[in-house]
């Protein structure tokens, strides 16, 4: 790579890495504190995280940074286990994302749902909004608690000791990230806003908290490595969350991965990307970090911004580190509302009414219904269960669908010399023979339906069941297709055809196949329905089903 990294790479990486960091820097600071830590820590995130990942990772313009979608997370670990629990489930995720890579469990990714991916991401962002309550109305001494409904309760409880100065600047805030974002787009919304939020404050010296009255200086050097306290108690207690911080980051990275794709044209390495972001994430929690993952909104501003390699994303870190290194004293100036009305504006887009709205409108009924699962578990139980619930529910609707049209009757239209096999919606009238076709996998999900389905048939002299749609079997598919060779084999002559040499091998194995004959199996139907007809000693049957050639 270094021999064919030109200068204009050069530039435009470095001009990339530039900008991009103007977006991370508040934002990694917004994410820490709402998690309920210092600003460094996401810091600490941002520059050793995602330089680790982009350098190992599977992908050109991925960036990794502090996201805010795990900070629910966060907020619990914080609440039962402290900071020391927060770098040790770190640590585990960064541990589960490696053998995600080596494993390649990436590619399930496809699999989720977009109401679930819609209903946690929709939780997480009113989760976000409620952390920043506090800072918004000038409240300073909220406990906090595990659950959403608690936090909300605190909150309202304590609107007593609210002030006027906080809500106005954050207000002003996301009135100067929105204002830059159309007026200014090529400026980054979110400096722009803390910078002029801050700068009112300081103007009219208004009582508001800046981060160094909150949480003191922010270190202008980097930490020492950290090793966290490890017991197996402590690990089984993280365990949920930790595998819970992996799912989000393989999710939001390999989305992110498919995105940038699409803008650069290039393809990314989903395996070497997630053992890239394990080891950002390990390198986060050993220097103190918060975990980092692949965010789209920074991704998209370092490829519109020309990123050309992955070193846009180290000179990213390395702009953050100079931040922090030689501009700390004013960086810690910066009111906590600002912060706050930055994350307002990212919480507010990750809840996605406009998506829901169409899935209510336009789609199934069950699809808003799982959303609406999704986003209410994730607010008022947990993120953890929001997915798992979400992912269960999906799976049995699917299940429920694929059951719903398993089997078709099927006729053979005849055009001079040429065939075709088409479903049919009536019982076709030929004494001699019927056809069915199986066109669903035969599995668990679908092998009740199916054995439903053909056990109430009362079919002609002779059975043929196409298996030729059928792409998978497992062993509950492999029972039901015995289940129904067994019932009509007594009645009937039963066929197969559509198997394969390997399908018939294991049928075989299995003593699927003695059930009806070797001879009774096919792999393609019209040999099944020759077979059929000469066991009647006809040579043609009803007018469709001549002798095939």
């Amino acid at each position: 790579m270094i021999g064919s990294y030109s200068f204009k790479n050069f530039k435009l990486d470095l001009f990339s890495g530039l900008i991009v960091s103007l977006i991370s820097l508040p934002l990694a600071m917004s994410f820490a504190i709402s998690a309920g830590l210092s600003p460094e820590y996401g810091l600490y995130a941002s520059i050793i995280g995602g330089a680790v990942t982009a350098i190992f990772g599977g992908s050109d313009s991925n960036i990794a940074d502090a996201p805010g979608n795990v900070i629910a997370i966060m907020v619990g670990i914080m609440i039962q286990f402290g900071y020391d629990g927060v770098i040790l489930a770190t640590l585990m995720a960064g541990i589960i994302l490696i053998f995600a890579g080596f494993f390649k469990i990436g590619k399930l990714v496809q699999f989720v749902p977009s109401p679930v991916i819609l209903g946690f991401t929709a939780g997480i962002g009113v989760i976000i909004l409620s952390t920043q309550l506090g800072n918004i109305f000038g409240i300073t001494d909220l406990d906090k608690f595990a659950y959403f409904h608690q936090n909300i309760i605190e909150f309202v409880s304590k609107l007593d000791g609210m002030s006027w100065a906080p809500l106005g600047i954050t207000l002003l805030t996301i009135v100067f990230i929105e204002g830059s974002r159309h007026l200014t787009p090529k400026l980054p919304s979110a400096l722009v806003g803390v910078v002029l939020s801050s700068a009112i404050v300081w103007a009219f010296q208004l009582d508001v908290l800046t981060i160094k009255e909150a949480f003191g200086a922010i270190p202008q050097t980097l930490p020492n490595i950290y090793i966290p306290l490890v017991s197996f108690e402590r690990i089984v207690g993280l365990f949920p969350a930790a595998l819970a911080i992996a799912a989000l980051g393989v999710l939001e990275t390999l989305l992110t991965a498919i995105a940038s794709d699409a803008m650069t044209g290039k393809r990314h390495n989903s395996d070497k990307e997630l053992v890239g972001l394990g080891l950002g994430n390990i390198a986060s929690a050993l220097f103190g970090g918060l975990s980092v993952c692949g965010v789209i909104s920074r991704t998209t501003l370092n490829v519109k911004s020309g990123a050309q390699t992955r070193m846009a994303a180290v000179f990213k870190s390395l702009f953050i580190l100079s931040s922090m290194l030689f501009l700390a004293p004013l960086v810690e100036q910066i009111p906590l509302v600002a912060l706050a009305g930055i994350l307002v504006v990212v919480s507010v887009k990750m809840i996605d009414l406009e998506q829901a709205a169409q899935l209510y409108l336009h789609h199934e009924r069950s699809d808003f219904i799982l959303f609406l699962i999704t986003f209410f578990l994730t607010v008022f139980v947990s993120l953890t269960m929001g997915i798992a619930v979400g992912m269960a529910f999906a799976s049995l609707v699917f299940l429920q669908r694929m059951s719903e049209d398993t089997v078709s009757h099927t006729t053979i239209e005849r055009k001079g010399e040429t065939s075709k096999f088409q479903t049919s919606p009536e019982q076709n009238k030929c004494k001699h023979l019927s056809i069915y076709t199986i066109k669903v996998p035969l599995f668990f999900g679908t092998s009740r339906s199916i054995i439903r389905t053909l056990s109430d048939l009362i079919p002609n002299e002779a059975l043929i069941i196409r298996l030729a749609s059928v792409k998978a079997m497992d062993a509950s598919g492999m029972q039901a297709l015995r289940e129904i060779l067994e019932l009509h084999s007594l009645k009937n002559k039963v066929y197969l055809s559509g198997v394969t040499k390997e399908l018939k091998a294991t049928l075989t194995k299995l003593g699927i196949v003695d059930t009806i004959g070797a001879d009774h199996v096919f792999e393609k139907t019209r040999f099944a329905i020759n077979k059929a007809l000469k066991d009647q000693g006809l040579e043609k049957g009803c007018e469709a089903y001549h002798i095939m050639k």
